[in-house]
């Protein structure tokens, strides 16, 4: 059943597959060679040599072969990330493009939501030891397998320090696709490409002498109260990126998410001789992640990502502490 799965699909995809393909297609169908100084043409003809045409097909049926058997080796692995109650159904395999089915699909299901009930988390340190296990998954999934045959996809929906947490996991040289929850339409996509929509970003620095310690505010989706920030670092610098405009999910393409991105990354390095960041985010679960991304536990000091509780007394009560070991950080009851 998998073979047919696989043959399936490697039809559909078409790519480098067309190449075969032609060659049987046009040989059955009176399909003959014609050699010029610059390629190789194919040429409509009724009056083809059969034996070339027969020799044609079977250089494709050979070529056909070993590709179904080459693709038979790709291997996908999909982590889907889940902290956050009633929670859509999550299924990025049936998300992906059809043409990516190619690649079989390894599901890994990092359930966190039963420890979060009523819109607070009950239990930070329990869903800190699922989210690290993705590392031990993605070891354990990908140790025998050939780069150039796997695809790695990550889709949450998830705390803000743990979507980061999960971005450190993977490491910069890894292609990731990342996928978002599509709130208007009720669906898990992919981030696209759109070029001419890339998001404007204002980077306040901090007005305060920098010694050992920092803040960084990332606006993106709402608006974050500098009071809560004041209650967590006190009188510590606080640098803030913004977004020109503040909304949800304005951020749910390639570009924007690769800019701001890189933006953070520089103000990382920037910041990096500091003993401490402290980290304030309130961005989609795709952008979230991609900023854990950034992060160079090699080369970056202590980071701590802050989460943000409405109904909280204290609205950031707890940090997760990215180090060379991570933990939870309380500033008050969890």
């Amino acid at each position: 059943m998998e073979l047919f799965k696989t043959l399936f699909y490697w039809l559909i995809v078409g790519g480098k597959k067309s190449i075969p393909m032609r060659l049987i297609g046009f040989s059955l169908l009176g399909g003959s060679l014609k050699y010029s100084d610059q390629n190789i043409l194919f040429e409509w003809s009724t009056n083809g040599d059969e034996t070339l045409s027969v020799l044609i097909a079977l250089i494709g049926l050979i070529i056909l072969v070993s590709q179904i058997i080459d693709d038979r080796k790709n291997k996908a692995i999909i982590i889907q990330h889940t902290g956050i109650a009633e929670i859509p159904t999550m299924d990025i395999d049936r998300a992906r493009p059809f043409w990516e089915k190619v690649f079989k699909a390894t599901i890994i299901h990092i359930e966190c939501e039963r420890f979060y009930n009523n819109g607070i988390v009950k239990d930070p340190q329990e869903i800190l030891k699922k989210t690290e296990s993705i590392k031990e998954s993605l070891e354990n999934h990908t140790r025998k397998t050939n780069p150039s045959y796997l695809k790695l996809y990550y889709g949450g929906l998830v705390q803000v320090p743990f979507a980061f947490l999960a971005g450190t996991i993977f490491t910069n040289t890894q292609v990731v696709e990342v996928y978002d929850w599509d709130r208007i339409n009720k669906k898990w996509y992919y981030l696209k490409s759109l070029k001419k929509s890339i998001i404007q970003l204002d980077i306040e620095e901090p007005k305060n002498k920098i010694k050992n310690k920092i803040a960084i505010e990332i606006e993106i989706s709402y608006a974050i109260n500098r009071k809560h920030t004041l209650d967590v670092v006190g009188n510590m610098p606080i640098l803030k990126i913004k977004v020109q405009k503040v909304e949800r999910d304005n951020c749910s393409n390639i570009e924007s998410q690769k800019h701001v991105a890189e933006e953070f990354h520089k103000i990382l390095d920037k910041y990096s001789y500091v003993d401490e960041i402290n980290i304030f985010v309130s961005a989609q679960n795709s952008m979230v992640f991609n900023l854990g991304r950034q992060v160079s536990k090699r080369v970056h000091p202590k980071i701590l990502v802050w989460q943000y509780e409405n109904k909280n007394t204290l609205k950031n009560p707890w940090a997760v502490e990215i180090n060379s070991i991570n933990s939870i950080k309380s500033k008050g009851s969890v």
